[in-house]
């Protein structure tokens, strides 16, 4: 599940915004600097919030990936004893 999404997100058209000549020389250049820090923040979080999950459906994978390498081999094993009884 994605978390909801804050209002101070960045979007791209903002920040391609953010090297033209008009912001390079905006005498509070700080407060630009303070909103893309809180987007890279928000940015960070939800690369992690996605990469937990990646990692819990790549357990959860092999898990399953074991569990039908096992049953595939009882299945195998009872059909070994079928043919040779």
């Amino acid at each position: 599940m994605i978390p909801p999404r804050l209002d101070t997100d960045l979007s791209v058209d903002e920040v391609a915004n953010y090297v033209a000549d008009r912001f390079l020389r905006e005498p509070e250049l700080w407060r630009i600097h303070v909103r893309t820090i809180h987007g890279l923040l928000r940015l960070i979080e939800l690369t992690t919030h996605h990469g937990d999950g990646a990692e819990r459906a790549l357990r959860k994978a092999e898990y399953f990936f074991l569990v039908g390498l096992f049953a595939v081999g009882v299945a195998f094993a009872i059909l070994i004893a079928m043919v040779t009884l």
